[in-house]
């Protein structure tokens, strides 16, 4: 591949990562707006439904991200001689994981805490 296309790719990958995350972020702001208005009002029914369909659909949202980040590792490994920052060999995928986990334990923890109360 030349250069030009290598670079694009990796674009796209990026930008269909942000597209995911961005995304993901949306429905986690929702689940806790819900959580904050009405999550001690809902029957534990209503609330294992809400969440079961946030955490697949943030999940797959995510995972969608985790993918394009991979792809984009991959790139950047195979062409090193297109990249020109060091930015783009940091722990990328590590650190989504991190994040997008982290808000869905925090998801968790919020919703418990607005209902005990």
């Amino acid at each position: 591949m030349t250069e030009s296309e290598v670079l694009e790719i990796i674009n796209l990958h990026a930008s269909n990562t942000i597209y995911s995350f961005s995304i993901y972020v949306s429905l986690t702001f929702s689940y806790l707006i819900v959580a904050y208005f009405v999550g001690a009002k809902l029957s534990k029914f209503q609330l294992i439904i809400m969440s079961s369909l946030y955490f697949m659909s943030g999940g797959a949202f995510a995972l969608s991200g985790f993918m394009h980040i991979q792809s984009f590792a991959a790139l950047v490994d195979k062409y090193p001689t297109f990249i020109y920052t060091s930015l783009w060999n940091l722990p990328w995928l590590l650190f989504a994981i991190i994040i997008t986990s982290g808000g869905m334990l925090i998801c968790l923890l919020f919703m418990h805490d607005v209902r005990k109360k």
